[in-house]
C-alpha cells in the first residue's frame, strides 16, 4: 500500500505469504529517473517501509515477485500529488509511462488520463513508454484501447478493424472489454474485427473496446510497434484513429541521485581512472575524517557495489563487474554530496 503524509510519502511493502528465502529488490522511481534501490527480506505479514519525500512528485515503486509466485505478477504501486514542488504545483502525466500489475486473469487496472476534448476516434496504447522513444520491454503486455464518440447518439452498430503490427503475437491476444455487446474474430490478414451493437432501448454516445497483447517473443531491441485502427459506422464515413508507437528495450530506465540532499563542487571528488578495467580509487580533497559511503549501481539501477572508508582515497574494485556504464553516489556523514559515472572497460 501506500499513503501519502504531512511531510513524506509512505510505500508499504507486506509479505502475504510463507517468509521469503530470499531477498527481493525494489526500486523507487521518481517521475522518471530511479532516485533510490532496496532490498527486503520478509517474515509472513511483515511490513517494511520505505519513505520518500512530499514534493509534489510522481512516485512509483515496483519489487521483485517470488520467482515461484503461480502467474505473471509485477508488484508496484505509484502516487501523484503527495505535496507540492518548490512551485507550489505536482508533477502530472507520468503515471502511465508504465504498466500496471494486471496481468493475473482476475485482475483489471485502468487509469485515464482526464481530457477537456472528445475526439471521434482515438487509440490508446498502455502503457504510454517511457519518455519520447515509449520505451517498453519485450516480457510486457501491451493493452490498446479503441475508442468512439457518437455525438448523435444515434448509431446502432459499429464495426471496428485493428490491422495490428508484425512484431505482436496474435497467439497472446486476448479480449478485455468493451461498453457494448460485441463478437470479434481474427481476419486471414491478421488484422482484428470487433462487431458492436447497441442494446435494444439504449442511446450511448462513447463507444470503446480493449484488448491486450504481447510484442513477438524475440523481437529486436529498438524496434518499433506502430498501432492504429479504423472504425466503421453502421451509418457514415469511415475514421482512422490516431497513430500509437512504442519501442522495445530494456534498462533505459536513467538513475538520478536523491535531488534533497546538499551538493559541494565537483573537483572535490574524483574516480580514477574514469574508463576503468580491474580497479579504480576515489580520491575526496575535503571532509577527511568523516565516514564516507560510496555506492556503485549498474544502468538498471541495483547496486553492486557499497564501500565505507574514512580515509581520503578508498580503492573500488570493480574486477567482477561486466563492462559498461555505471553510476555513483557518495555520502559524507550520512549526507549524499556527490554523484557521477564511471564507464567499465
Amino acid at each position: 500500500g501506500v499513503e501519502c503524509q504531512s511531510d513524506s510519502l509512505e510505500f508499504q511493502i507486506r509479505n502475504a505469504g510463507a517468509p521469503m528465502g530470499f531477498t527481493a529488490d525494489w526500486i523507487v522511481i521518481e517521475d522518471e529517473m530511479i532516485m533510490r534501490t532496496g532490498g527486503v527480506q520478509l517474515t509472513t505479514n511483515e511490513v517494511a517501509s520505505v519513505r520518500v519525500p512530499a514534493n509534489g512528485s510522481t512516485y512509483r515503486l515496483e519489487i521483485n515477485q517470488h520467482p515461484d509466485f503461480p502467474g505473471p505478477s509485477f508488484p508496484s504501486e505509484v502516487f501523484e500529488g503527495c505535496g507540492q514542488n518548490p512551485s507550489g504545483g505536482i508533477s502530472t502525466g507520468f503515471i502511465n509511462q508504465f504498466p500496471a500489475d494486471d496481468e493475473l486473469p482476475d485482475v483489471a487496472i485502468s487509469c485515464t488520463q482526464n481530457t477537456s476534448e472528445i475526439p471521434t476516434a482515438t487509440k490508446e496504447g498502455y502503457p504510454f513508454g517511457y519518455k519520447a522513444p515509449h520505451y517498453i520491454t519485450v516480457d510486457r503486455e501491451l493493452e490498446y484501447q479503441l475508442n468512439f464518440t457518437d455525438s448523435s447518439y444515434s448509431l446502432p452498430s459499429l464495426l471496428v478493424i485493428d490491422t495490428l503490427a508484425e512484431p505482436l503475437d496474435l497467439l497472446r491476444f486476448q479480449a478485455l472489454a468493451a461498453s457494448h455487446p460485441y463478437e470479434f474474430t481474427i481476419l486471414p490478414s491478421g488484422a482484428l474485427a470487433f462487431f458492436l451493437q447497441q442494446e435494444p432501448g439504449t442511446a450511448r454516445r462513447d463507444w470503446f473496446v480493449r484488448f491486450g497483447i504481447y510484442p513477438e517473443s524475440d523481437v529486436p531491441e529498438g524496434t518499433v510497434i506502430e498501432n492504429m485502427a479504423t472504425f466503421y459506422p453502421a451509418a457514415g464515413l469511415a475514421r482512422n484513429t490516431n497513430e500509437t508507437f512504442h519501442t522495445i528495450g530494456s534498462d533505459f530506465i536513467e538513475i538520478v541521485p536523491d535531488t534533497t540532499t546538499a551538493q559541494v563542487p565537483a573537483n572535490w571528488f574524483q574516480v580514477r581512472p574514469n574508463l576503468a578495467r580491474e580497479s579504480a580509487v576515489g580520491y575526496l580533497y575535503r571532509f577527511e575524517d568523516a565516514q564516507k559511503e560510496f555506492f556503485l549501481y549498474d544502468a538498471r539501477g541495483q547496486l553492486v557495489q557499497e564501500l565505507t572508508s574514512h580515509a581520503a582515497t578508498f580503492e573500488i574494485p570493480i574486477n567482477n563487474l561486466p563492462a559498461g556504464a555505471y553510476y555513483y553516489r557518495l555520502f559524507v556523514d550520512e549526507e549524499n554530496i556527490l554523484q557521477g559515472k564511471l564507464i567499465i572497460q
